[in-house]
């Protein structure tokens, strides 16, 4: 398989504002659908996987399902089923668990077996998780999949919400949780009566597990977003108003964000997106519109969004907005769809220490890019990767980690981040002193050494 990377410099006019690179991962997605729905980063592994209903990736056959590992595109096994026009199975999840990799979604047939809503990849061959997920009256014995949109691990413990009434054995309806061999049913779950449509988004937040979904009907204590207490769910504030949506739940800065499709005037406290401490809900100076607010992540410790938005506080965007915790940043990306229609966005996630974006698009800010892309913002800072004159021992490191310049001072400031720009280890200007990583997750970092004018970047592994 080959790699075809294309970078170009972005010099941006506004005071205070970084060059950026924008690079396309291969050729891209493409196929049916395209779209690629989820994208999930492997830390332990250093991979990149897509979910959605494309069927090459990077020109390989990979059929709904593939992983980028910094160079090229890979298929896991056969994928999902498809016929000649369409998927019949779409991934919308995917989740590492007890070292295997989980995806979730409207699937029926995947890796040529027939596997309802959930299933597994060992590293070889796809599994199904302790039996199908269903969705039909009759019970587990039915043949109608169900669909599984969210997941979450927590507490060393699987939970899955979406749209069925049983997994495996046992009767559920919508939640569930599997420790790794047993299912458990959670609470009296989510009803399906009164036309809703399951369970959206799944988030741990203060140490308890939270849910949404778009219930159309009041039923007490688990109307829009509940949290599981003990075995009940409980109904977080006062009721989101109007036809709402929810389709994602996401914990930053201390509170837990709330994104989808409501409105301000109808008594909500944004437009689309707000923040709840757990008990009341939060505005975002204005919120994004017109329409659904699909994804979130936190990138060097600000909110990236997307979805179906065109303006965030107000202010016209692009598909995609940056919030720091307080106000609106401006971000200065433009998703286009051959060149002169706007594209649009529903996916993120942080691979190499870059956002990586994926929705329907063919270019972004110019720079040729079918359907996914990466976005490096560090350009322009005066840095350098893999500095010749630093020098991180032992690398890959399991226990203490060493730093040494080839010339120079053996001082400076230091600091570590994760895959997701987020500062794990700070230290102040001094002496270099031995790091101990042993309580890291394992996965890639990124040293950062400064002094004075000057910095230094260098890759670390934590084994």
């Amino acid at each position: 398989m080959k790699k075809y990377i294309i970078i170009l410099l972005l010099c941006l006019a506004k005071t205070g504002t970084f060059a950026q690179t924008i690079t396309s991962l291969g050729s891209g997605l493409s196929g049916f659908s395209k779209t690629p729905f989820v994208l999930f980063t492997d830390t332990i592994d250093n991979v990149m996987y897509a979910g959605g209903g494309f069927k090459t990736a990077g020109g390989v056959n990979c059929y709904g399902i593939a992983k980028w590992n910094g160079q090229y595109w890979d298929s896991l096994g056969s994928g999902l089923y498809f016929n000649a026009t369409s998927f019949i199975n779409t991934v919308v999840d995917i989740v590492r668990f007890q070292n295997d990799i989980y995806i979730g979604g409207n699937l029926k047939i995947v890796g040529g077996k027939p596997i309802y809503g959930l299933a597994k990849w060992n590293g070889n061959e796809w599994l199904e998780v302790g039996g199908n997920v269903k969705n039909d009256t009759t019970g587990p014995t039915s043949n109608i999949n169900g669909v599984v949109r969210t997941m979450k691990v927590f507490n060393n413990e699987l939970y899955i919400g979406g749209l069925f009434d049983s997994v495996g054995t046992i009767a559920s309806k919508n939640v569930a949780k599997w420790n790794g061999s047993t299912w458990t049913a959670l609470g009296k779950s989510f009803n399906i009566d009164c036309g809703n449509d399951g369970v959206s988004s799944l988030e741990v937040f203060n140490g308890e597990i939270y849910a949404s979904g778009n219930f159309n009907c009041p039923l007490p204590g688990n109307e829009r977003i509940s949290k599981l207490v003990d075995t009940n769910w409980v109904q977080v504030g006062n009721s989101i108003n109007g036809d709402a949506i929810i389709d994602k739940l996401y914990a930053y800065n201390s509170s837990l964000y709330v994104g989808g499709y409501f409105f301000a005037n109808n008594g909500n406290a944004d437009n689309s997106l707000m923040f709840t401490d757990g008990f009341n809900y939060y505005p975002t100076s204005g919120g994004v519109l017109p329409s659904n607010l699909l994804n979130m992540i936190n990138y060097q410790n600000e909110l990236y969004v997307v979805g179906q938005i065109d303006y965030a506080g107000f202010n016209p965007i692009n598909r995609i907005g940056k919030w720091d915790g307080s106000q609106w940043v401006s971000i200065n990306l433009a998703l286009e769809h051959n060149l002169n229609v706007v594209g649009t966005a529903g996916s993120l996630a942080i691979y190499d220490g870059k956002l990586v974006i994926g929705g329907s698009f063919t270019s972004i800010n110019g720079v040729p890019a079918t359907n996914i892309a990466m976005v490096d913002f560090t350009v322009g800072l005066p840095t350098k990767q893999n500095d010749k004159n630093l020098t991180i021992f032992p690398n890959p490191t399991s226990n203490l980690m060493n730093i040494q310049l080839e010339k120079g001072v053996q001082e400076g400031s230091v600091k570590l981040y994760n895959q997701f720009g987020q500062v794990v280890y700070s230290q102040t200007k001094g002496v270099f002193k031995s790091i101990n990583v042993s309580t890291f997750a394992k996965g890639v970092y990124f040293a950062e050494v400064r002094q004075e004018d000057k910095v230094m970047r260098q890759k670390v592994v934590v084994e």
